[in-house]
């Protein structure tokens, strides 16, 4: 049984299911090379998962839309507005706020039917039958059904998704019900949005930066008139702060004036991200106990986009209260694909789909194309039989390597295929990949890839993490010491733990750097620079090798170095490029 999922709009994404098991993701943001693809339908990521099985049309048994359908969503969100007056929390103007930004964004949905009805350009004999699951049905599909959990309580959060910002759920065996769902005026996304925005960074795609800034200040203000902890209700929120542009205006006649674009990063505005990331750590952790009196689950599993906060994550892992904790790694509105081909395969078959071992659902370029593209673009190379031990003696000598090798990661993380490595011991890495490869802010921090068996040497209170969806403490000091291009100004690592199932020649190549070195792991970071998404051809490797400062390049079993280079073949980075992210 073949069931393809596929959602237009915000990352819009495509995903195929075979008898209950990924054989295809893809972002649509990796084929037409903007980041997010907003508003675009995932032509390119469906045409892809059909090749990739080698099926056509009719080989399709059940194509499923990621999200309500664009009318049904309209309705929805129409219906909430009208049953949602303002109560005396919710002042006239802040609701017409969102309602004006609400019904502009639902009349989009309404206009998007003709995106939506492009999947019919794929399958011209599809029964007039698409079906559809609503937005945090599938977040929370996408974390329980993938997670090795029987029974379990689900969280999920995010901005919003049709008239919710999130849900509480619970789990048994196959059936995932609905126990409570809070509306957009609790939404915790839109929160951290507008503190996104107020700090002079692009909401929607810049929160990580908060979250990779706030260890440099101190939660020096309280947020306790914006949002704190509730034991009735699992947080209190005050939606005046939520919906920008007013949640601005009321930040900075709280907090004063909002940092501008590329503005100084003073203390003031340190100790406001500080602020506001303990006050999201505090009452998502609130609302876990809050949510706990609910189920007898001691199992949780999370999604939505405020699950990529591995800060959140941490607190919420350490704090005792849960046995064990799965979140789905592709937690944004990309990972929503996942979550409506699992719903509808339990539907179908009553089964549920078997759990993720992996992301490497994408694209994979094999020796031939690789040695075409660097033909096409005259570069010089040289052929690695195997490539590994030449790849490790370029790290150990501080040079900073792309390794573009496999099938491409799904989800916002490279996890070893495409990917940027470095020396992690080497404290000047970080300095040299963010300034002059990465090219983005100082304060970005950066992740290892590390061989499943170490990771309890060097991480306290860890449980498995293969997808740096997690964060966790360093062992100690003697750790931070190891290992400074990776350790975070707070103590902390968000690690990738690799086994040798998930990934044997990543698994191989870190295994040989720590018989070189005595480290187990490896600086790994997506290859991108700000403002793109992660590579995903040979073609895009070339660009990126070559407008960036990187030593070298592995592609298969082709090395090129950069040094080896005629310099007339660099790219420079357009002021465009740079502009693109805030």
């Amino acid at each position: 049984m073949y069931i393809l999922a596929f959602k237009e709009g915000y990352d819009p994404a495509a995903c195929l299911l075979k008898d209950g098991e990924i054989i295809a993701a893809a972002e649509e943001e990796r084929f037409i090379r903007q980041k997010h693809a907003p508003a675009v339908f995932p032509a390119q990521s469906i045409k892809f998962c059909l090749d990739f099985a080698g099926l056509k049309e009719e080989d399709v048994d059940y194509v499923v839309f990621a999200r309500l359908k664009p009318a049904r969503a309209f309705l929805k969100v129409l219906w909430y507005y009208l049953t949602h007056f303002p109560n005396q929390a919710i002042k006239w103007r802040y609701f017409i706020s969102h309602l004006k930004v609400q019904i502009v964004g639902t009349f989009q949905e309404l206009t998007g039917q003709a995106n939506y009805q492009k999947i019919h350009k794929f399958f011209p004999n599809l029964p007039k039958k698409i079906y559809s699951f609503g937005h945090h049905l599938s977040h929370a599909a996408s974390a329980y059904y993938y997670s090795k959990f029987d029974e379990s309580l689900i969280i999920t959060m995010d901005g919003k998704g049709e008239a919710d910002s999130m849900i509480i759920a619970e789990a048994k065996g196959n059936q995932i019900k609905i126990l409570e769902r809070r509306d957009i005026f609790f939404s915790l996304g839109l929160f951290y949005a507008s503190i996104t925005k107020y700090l002079g960074f692009k909401p929607d795609d810049g929160e990580y930066k908060v979250m990779g800034l706030a260890p440099y200040g101190r939660p020096a203000y309280s947020f306790d008139d914006i949002l704190k902890p509730d034991s009735k209700n699992g947080y209190k929120i005050n939606p005046n702060f939520i919906m920008s542009p007013f949640s601005i205006k009321a930040l900075e006649k709280r907090f004063g004036r909002s940092r501008k674009k590329e503005g100084e990063l003073t203390s003031h505005y340190k100790n406001l991200a500080a602020s506001a990331q303990k006050a999201l750590e505090d009452s998502a952790l609130s609302l876990v106990k809050y949510a706990l009196q609910k189920t007898k689950s001691r199992n949780l599993c999370l999604a939505g986009g405020v699950a990529l906060n591995v800060k959140m994550n941490k607190k919420i892992w350490e704090s005792g209260l849960i046995d064990d904790i799965f979140i789905q790694p592709a937690a944004g509105d990309n990972g929503l694909v996942l979550g409506a081909a699992a719903l509808l395969f339990e539907k179908i078959s009553g089964q549920r789909v078997k759990p993720l071992k992996d992301l490497y659902f994408g694209p994979e370029y094999h020796n031939q194309e690789i040695k075409e593209t660097l033909d096409e673009y005259k570069l010089k190379y040289h052929f690695l039989e195997p490539p590994i031990e030449k790849t490790v003696d370029l790290l150990v000598r501080g040079k900073v390597v792309g390794w573009f090798q496999g099938r491409m990661e799904f989800g916002p993380r490279a996890l070893g295929n495409r990917s940027i490595l470095a020396h992690p011991g080497l404290k000047e890495m970080k300095k040299i990949v963010n300034q002059k490869i990465k090219f983005r802010e100082w304060f970005r921090p950066f992740c290892p890839s590390i061989l499943e068996e170490f990771a309890r040497q060097y991480f306290k209170k860890n449980i498995s993490s293969p997808y740096m969806i997690m964060s966790f403490a360093a062992k100690d000091k003697e750790i931070e010491k190891k290992i400074p291009a990776v350790v975070h100004i707070d103590g902390t690592i968000r690690p990738q733990a690799v086994s040798k199932e998930s990934n044997l020649l990543y698994y191989k190549l870190i295994e040989h750097f720590y018989e070189k070195t005595g480290l187990p792991l490896l600086l790994n970071t997506s290859m991108n620079v700000r403002g793109e998404p992660i590579v995903c051809s040979p073609k895009d490797l070339v660009r990126f090798f070559l407008r960036t400062n990187i030593d070298a390049a592995v592609a298969g079993n082709y090395l090129i170095i950069k040094e080896e280079q005629d310099k007339s073949l660099s790219i420079p980075l357009s002021e465009k490029t740079l502009a693109t992210d805030y």
